[in-house]
């Protein structure tokens, strides 16, 4: 793991902006009144046409470019949850084939019915995590269906400033390529500062990351009570290890 926080850590100060003589808003402010002098009403309005032409057809093909991500998100998450549905049709089947087998000895006895409410509460905790990747399903589609909506008002911005464009100069080109820069720079800005958040996220979790050593007794059960997880969490976070997996006294593995 300290090698994981020093790799993100490295990230972190590769996405450090460079200090400039003039801020990314100062430089656009300067660009938009360079735009502003240069020209006649005509050519204002040209200028402003070009420029926002620029920004919408950039938004466009940003929003398309991250509904695939979202469509290839949902389908991974769609194939996560056709297999947890399969595990929980697998635990049900041994669940009632258990049961069936315990009674037929003569009755469930207090230890067979808590043998059960383990068998269930696994399938039942599988359930839940289905019910929460549903809940995901239904929040990528919502991301989709709010940008095909930003993609449909882009199109009616660039439809209504190309009616609008009527001529252009040399000077007015070349301020409106300063303003374009300013705000290319301004989203490479951001961009930098939102996966300099994620990665301190990431940090932050790890940093936050809980480690137990084996003793005598313990159980992937009696683990997941201690550390308010459940067995399937516990062992997702440690590779190899499954709910059959035998405990070795002094082994450290990771429960949060």
């Amino acid at each position: 793991m300290k090698k994981t926080i020093t790799l993100i850590a490295a990230l972190l100060a590769a996405f450090a902006m460079p200090a400039v003589a003039q801020t990314t808003e100062e430089a656009i402010k300067t660009a938009e009144a360079r735009v502003a002098s240069a020209q006649q009403k005509y050519e204002a309005q040209m200028r402003e046409s070009d420029r926002q032409i620029t920004a919408a057809k950039a938004n466009i093909a940003a929003y398309k470019l991250q509904i695939e991500k979202e469509k290839l998100a949902q389908s991974n998450v769609n194939a996560l949850i056709k297999n947890k549905q399969a595990t929980v049709k697998l635990k049900k089947d041994a669940y009632n084939m258990e049961k069936k087998t315990l009674s037929a000895d003569g009755g469930l006895s207090q230890a067979d019915k808590l043998q059960l409410k383990g068998r269930e509460q696994e399938w039942k905790a599988v359930e839940k995590e289905i019910k929460d990747q549903k809940g995901e399903i239904k929040k990528i589609q919502a991301k989709i269906k709010t940008l095909n909506g930003n993609i449909k008002t882009e199109n009616k911005k660039v439809t209504a400033y190309k009616n609008a464009t009527k001529a252009s100069k040399k000077e007015v080109k070349t301020a409106e390529d300063a303003l374009k820069n300013a705000h290319k720079q301004l989203a490479a800005e951001q961009k930098a500062a939102e996966e300099k958040r994620k990665m301190e996220q990431v940090m932050s979790e790890l940093a936050e990351a809980q480690y137990h050593t084996i003793r005598s007794g313990d159980t992937l059960g009696s683990l997941a009570v201690k550390y308010h997880t459940t067995v399937s969490k516990i062992c997702n976070l440690n590779s190899g290890l499954t709910p059959r997996t035998v405990l070795r006294i002094g082994r450290r593995i990771r429960v949060r």
